[in-house]
């Protein structure tokens, strides 16, 4: 993650997700205090985190609030490096310079994300190809899904059939594809048995790709 960004020396860096600390005391040792800003929702994790960097003596801009939002008091920045997984960056952007990198795990709700390390332009668009490897970290707090509630088996609705596979969730690939289309939405499960209507199409979709003109008999 720290060999990613590709920091230099001089630049400056905004780290989102202090955490214990320990790659904001790497960032600050090699590159300068004053050179570092590291932010942390969790006020606990922040302050256990003040005090291991305060007894190493080390002293970067150390704050507790909200990552997604950055910190635009020492804007603007050369780096930014995301440990928390997010979907959307345009504070980010707005504070990193123009050429400066942003390396953080692109994803949404549904277990997969990748890494990608984008690079601003004087448009104030950021692009970059993935550097994939499948990685998945902690989704930023304030982009966290909502606690599901009820639970999904509902009675009602309209049933319809698919040629796509009930296996195509646990693809990686698939995941992190699918989760951009429709609106946000966490992957759930039900332990309640399916209708039977459900067991015989899914019996069917192990011996054969359903089709679209299927029907149940």
């Amino acid at each position: 993650m720290l060999e990613d960004p590709q920091v230099e020396p001089g630049m400056r860096v905004l780290e989102i997700g202090t955490g214990t600390g320990y790659s904001t005391v790497v960032l600050a040792t090699r590159r300068g205090d004053e050179l570092v800003t590291s932010i942390e929702y969790d006020s606990d994790v922040a302050t256990k985190a003040r005090a291991v960097l305060w007894q190493q003596g080390i002293n970067p801009t150390l704050v507790t609030g909200d990552g997604f939002l950055g910190h635009a008091e020492s804007t603007p920045y050369d780096r930014i490096v995301a440990t928390c997984g997010i979907t959307v960056l345009s504070a980010w952007i707005a504070q990193t310079r123009p050429g400066g990198l942003i390396l953080a795990a692109i994803g949404g709700w549904l277990p997969g994300s990748e890494l990608a390390r984008l690079t601003v332009h004087k448009d104030g668009i950021a692009s970059s190809p993935l550097l994939g490897g499948q990685v998945r970290f902690m989704v930023a707090r304030p982009q966290a899904p909502p606690p599901l509630g009820r639970r999904l088996d509902l009675p009602t609705g309209t049933e319809r059939q698919t040629n796509i596979g009930a296996e195509i969730p646990d693809d990686w690939t698939a995941r992190f594809i699918a989760q951009f289309a429709p609106s946000p939405a966490p992957r759930a499960s039900s332990s309640l048995p399916a209708p039977p209507r459900t067991r015989r199409l899914a019996r069917r979709r192990l011996a054969k790709p359903l089709q679209p003109h299927d029907r149940d008999g």
